[in-house]
């Protein structure tokens, strides 16, 4: 009769501790709107690498910028492609405010277009750097500040709503 009791008391905390687990993770889902995916503060290595194109690095192009954003993205990813055009706007709205714009590939062939012309582009990367940088997923985006101090992130795909609340970011930084 006591195993029979305790079997039944285990099974209630296994299945309390799972209905705690699921409804913490349908509030996280519903909440990762307002939740930093990335650290606030945390540190970047200023990226490095080599260009898909010419395999010379470029980072001649972070001097004097006042924010960095830095995309990290794939041509075969879906999320990738499905939120192009909406980082194509915030790209270029961040460099009309002064940001460097750096995008990273998992590999050279995976490339979003353009390639070449506005932004620093690596497709081949030290390990050190890889390793350094926050890449979990494509598409990652991040901004720092002048320093290389993370400002804001978004692991996933853009939609309009991140685009203002990355720009308000550089307005604020421009203002600190």
């Amino acid at each position: 009769m006591t195993s029979l009791r305790d079997s039944r008391l285990w099974a209630s905390i296994a299945l309390a501790i799972n209905l705690s687990a699921l409804s913490a993770h349908v509030w996280l889902s519903h909440q990762r709107k307002a939740l930093q995916v990335l650290p606030r503060g945390l540190e970047l290595p200023t990226p490095s690498g080599l260009s898909p194109t010419s395999l010379e690095s470029r980072a001649e192009g972070y001097f004097g910028k006042a924010c960095h954003l830095v995309r990290y993205a794939s041509a075969t990813c879906a999320p990738s492609v499905r939120d192009h055009a909406i980082y194509l706007g915030l790209e270029q709205r961040a460099m009309e405010m002064g940001c460097s714009s750096t995008l990273v590939a998992p590999t050279p062939a995976e490339f979003p277009e353009p390639l070449e012309g506005h932004r620093i582009n690596f497709g081949l990367v030290p390990l050190s750097f890889s390793q350094a940088m926050p890449f979990t997923a494509t598409p990652t985006t991040m901004l720092a500040d002048t320093s290389w101090v993370l400002e804001w992130s978004k692991i996933g795909a853009l939609d309009i709503q991140d685009v203002e609340d990355a720009l308000g970011r550089v307005a604020r930084m421009g203002k600190e």
